[in-house]
This record gives structure tokens, sequence and C-alpha cells, in this order.
């Protein structure tokens, strides 16, 4: 049974954390702008306008942060949820432990760690699903950030560029946003809030270059199941785990690899600054493939086409690996 206790402790550290408290700044009272104005005689439209520009977007702001904890708490319930119906599920067959027949309990055992893997797995893919619905929720965000303020330097820059300079840290914007350049973050459905480590900015150095033959159409077909819905064990167009798309992909290039994530740690281990199209980024427990552009393919939830990154949900990096035939 330890191995469904280790896998039950596992789901619960993929939990999500809470949104931390919103503190936004108020704005201004601009009650008596309108009649200095008028005494003045000045248009007031401009500040007017900006106070009420200043509202909507903390309006927006407060809504979007609503919709994410609604859907951060969704999911820590799901992962409960996983957890109990695993412990349910492991208790007849952790039965068979008892059986004195040796048989017997070998079975027991690969049928509980088989269990574990499949929960794990379901685990993994509702965490990359929260991080896709955020993601799709976080544009308006985004178009503040991007969104052109005063400056005493310059005359206007990006907001977040404002953000940056005054904190010392980068990464606003969602990943794919062009208004401030790469991030440190990145979307992935098997990842958590976990930027750190990510390879954005390494592996876009890469740009387009092209792979072997049979990296080109690994990458080729991978691209052609983006949409295929993530199934626990798929080795096929009807549904693919992380480690059966690359197999497959690699399979239909004429180069066969091992089934499980881990070991797909095949051929020549490469860094970032020298990836191709094909070569395969590795955890413990995951495996995706650079798709060129400092884009990875891999299966999520469904696949999908990602930011290239390092992290993923507390799993250790294996490196990037070249398979050859």
């Amino acid at each position: 049974m330890n191995v469904i206790v280790d896998t039950i402790a596992k789901v619960a550290e993929l939990k999500p954390p809470s949104l931390p408290q919103l503190s936004l700044v108020n704005a201004p009272d601009i009650s008596a702008v309108a009649p200095l104005a008028q005494i003045a005689g000045t248009n007031p439209a401009k500040i007017l306008d900006e106070v009420g520009i200043l509202e909507k977007d903390q309006d927006t702001i407060r809504t979007v942060a609503a919709q994410a904890s609604g859907l951060i708490g969704s999911c820590a319930q799901d992962l409960l949820g996983l957890a109990m119906e695993l412990g349910t599920r492991a208790m007849p067959l952790a039965m068979g432990l008892l059986v004195p027949h040796p048989a017997a309990r070998m079975g027991a055992e690969a049928a509980l760690k088989a269990l574990a893997m499949e929960y794990l797995g379901r685990a993994t893919a509702r965490t990359g699903s929260l991080v896709n619905e955020l993601a799709a929720i976080s544009s308006p965000l985004a178009e503040i950030a991007s969104r052109t303020i005063s400056s005493q330097v310059d005359g206007g820059k990006p907001a977040v560029q404002e953000l940056e300079a005054v904190s010392g840290n980068t990464g606003f914007l969602p990943a794919g946003n062009s208004a401030a350049g790469p991030t440190n973050t990145t979307v992935t459905p098997m990842t958590e809030d976990d930027p750190a480590g990510s390879a954005s900015s390494a592996g876009s150095s890469s740009g387009s270059s092209q792979g072997s033959a049979a990296g080109e159409k690994a990458v080729d077909t991978a691209l052609s199941m983006v949409g295929t819905p993530y199934v626990w064990g798929g080795t096929s167009p009807n549904g693919f785990d992380c480690s059966g798309l690359t197999q497959y992909a690699y399979r239909e290039a004429g180069v066969e690899l091992p089934r499980l994530a881990e070991e797909q740690t095949v051929g020549t281990q490469v860094s970032a600054d020298e990836l191709v199209k094909g070569d395969l980024v590795v955890w413990d427990g995951h495996v995706a493939m650079y798709a060129g552009d400092g884009q990875i393919v891999e299966a999520g939830d469904p696949v999908q086409v990602n930011p290239l990154r390092t992290s993923n949900i507390g799993m250790e990096f294996k490196g990037f690996w070249r398979p050859t035939g």
C-alpha cells in the first residue's frame, strides 16, 4: 500500500495555492475636478476619462480574480475527489497483499502500482487543464498590462514595462503576449504555477532550426495530433498520454522509443541553445517534443502546443535529448 499512500501524497501536493489577497490602488476622488475646471476655464475630459479607465480596469481585475479563485477551488476539489477515489479503489486490491501465495501478492502489487500511476496521471492532467483555464481568462489582464501609460522618461510605454522598472521583475504578461517580450512563465497542461527554470529565452535562440529527417517527421506527426484528448496509457490517435504521443510520433518516423517518459532519455543529450525540431524535453514523469520557434508539443488535455520550459509541477528535469534511429 506504500505506493498508494505515496501517490495520494503526491496528488495532495498538486493542490494549487489560493490567490493572494488583492491590493488595488483606489481611484482618486474627482468630484471637485469638474467645478474647478469650470472656474479655471479648462476641459476636465481627459482626467475624467483616465479615472473612468482606472475604475473599469479595477473591475476587470476583480472579476478575473474571482473567476480564477473559482477555477482554483474547483481544481482543488477535483484533486481531493481523485485522492479519495484512489483510496477507495485501492482497498480491495490491497487485500491481495494478505494472500500467502507469492504470485497473488505480486499480482496485487502490480495492480496497485498501475492504479497509482493512473490516478497520478489524471491528477497531473487536471492541474494542466487548470493552467489552460486560467490562461483563457487572463487576456483582459494582458490588455491592461500592455496599455501605454504616461511616463516622465520617454513619453509613454506599456504599463507592464513601468511595473518591471519599479519592481525589478519581468514576466508580468501571460506567455505568448509580445508586449513585453519573452516572459519567465509558461502555460502548459502538465504544470501548476511553477515557472522557475523556464527555458523559453534559451530555446527561442534556436528559432526554427531544422532537425533530422526523423525529428522533422516526428514533429509533423505530433502537431497533426493537436486537439487529441488525453487518455492515461493512450498510444494512438484515439487518445494519448505524454510518452504515448512522443513514442507514436517517432514510430511514424521510423524510430522506436521506450514507453515511459523518464526512459525516453535516449540518443544524444543536447543543451537548450542546441535544440532542433524533434528533440525531447524530458522530466521524471513527463515528456514533450520541441517543435521549433521556442515551442513544444505535448499531450496535455488535449494535445497542444506551449512555450518551451524546464519546470513541470516539481518533477525532476532530465534534460533535452535527441533520439537517433
